[in-house]
């Protein structure tokens, strides 16, 4: 899986110019704080739309401004892991799990749901509200319902910035193993 950026975005004062190419495996994006890490995963992703450039997975474009390509985030396939999670905070683990499989037949996706419930040790926690969570399993919910959508590429925004030392070894430990099987590209 090759994954191509090379976009420019100005905001406010400051000017994000930022060329890569990376292929399977995993990528880290580097640099102090406001420097433009997460607008560039944000702009991968389609949730944020770069001023000028070219955004391109596996040969197919995502974003060319010069020929008005600027496929949606759904089209993307690309899971986008925000700082903070982004579950829905009234909804059980279950529930925020099926927010992304709505159109599958139901047995279908019990399944999924169940299958994702076990790889990610929170089949207990089913029932639990985001707020009921330790941070590692808010984590791993929130990297369950990003796989359920079948991404080809992920892209995880400080995944482990909002943890004590303690937790963010021990979560980044199981971040690793969990992710150890996915056959993408993943960024950091």
């Amino acid at each position: 899986m090759s994954l191509l950026v090379d976009i420019e975005k100005q905001m406010g004062d400051f000017h994000l110019d930022v060329s890569f190419d990376t292929g399977d495996g995993f990528h880290g994006l580097l640099g102090p704080s406001g420097c433009g890490k997460s607008m560039t995963l944000r702009c991968i992703a389609g949730v944020a739309r770069p001023d000028r450039g070219h955004i391109e997975v596996n040969g197919v474009t995502l974003f060319d401004s010069e020929k008005g390509i600027d496929l949606p985030p759904q089209e993307r396939s690309v899971g986008l892991l925000f700082q903070n999670y982004a579950l829905f905070p009234h909804m059980t683990v279950e529930q925020n799990l099926r927010t992304v499989m709505r159109g599958l037949p139901r047995r279908e996706a019990d399944r999924r749901a169940e299958s994702m419930l076990r790889r990610f040790h929170l089949e207990d926690r089913r029932s639990h509200l985001p707020r009921q969570l330790s941070g590692g399993e808010q984590q791993r919910t929130a990297l369950a319902r990003i796989l359920l959508t079948d991404p080809r590429i992920l892209l995880l925004d400080e995944p482990l910035s909002a943890l004590d030392s303690y937790l963010r070894w021990q979560t980044e430990l199981e971040l690793m193993e969990t992710l150890e099987d996915f056959a993408g590209t993943v960024v950091l």
